[in-house]
């Protein structure tokens, strides 16, 4: 068990009975209490996604995606953009695969509002890349 959750026996049952007692989280149509608690402790744990959650646990992608991204308001990622750095600091701009690149940061809702917002108004000054 401490393989899949990262945790005791012993834990995982005091988590999902204060989680269901204290919190009120409740048995959903098709998944108790006992199993979301343990699909969230593994995804968080393996760093797994929606289909590696729906093989482990026999559900739809639809029931994983009700119990654990419904009320998601938006989404916080991380990428690398090409960049276009200073010949002289080249070199600390290399990434694994060779080429120059900036590590970045985003958040955005799911209609991608927000990151466009941000892109078009100068109140945030969105650095931009040389040349467009």
């Amino acid at each position: 068990m401490y393989q899949s959750f990262h945790m005791s026996k012993t834990n995982f049952f005091a988590l999902y009975e204060l989680l269901e007692t204290r919190y009120g989280l409740e048995e959903g149509e098709r998944i108790s209490v006992q199993e979301q608690v343990a699909i969230f402790l593994w995804i968080v744990g393996q760093r797994a996604n929606n289909r590696n959650a729906q093989e482990r646990f026999q559900h739809s992608g639809e029931t994983i995606f009700k119990r654990f991204h419904n009320n998601c308001i938006g989404a916080i990622d991380g990428t690398h953009i090409k960049a276009h750095p200073d010949p002289k600091q080249l070199l600390r701009w290399i990434n694994r695969k060779g080429y120059p690149t900036q590590n970045i940061m985003a958040a955005c809702n799911f209609d991608i509002r927000i990151f466009n917002d941000c892109l078009r108004n100068p109140v945030f000054n969105f650095p931009a890349p040389r040349g467009g």
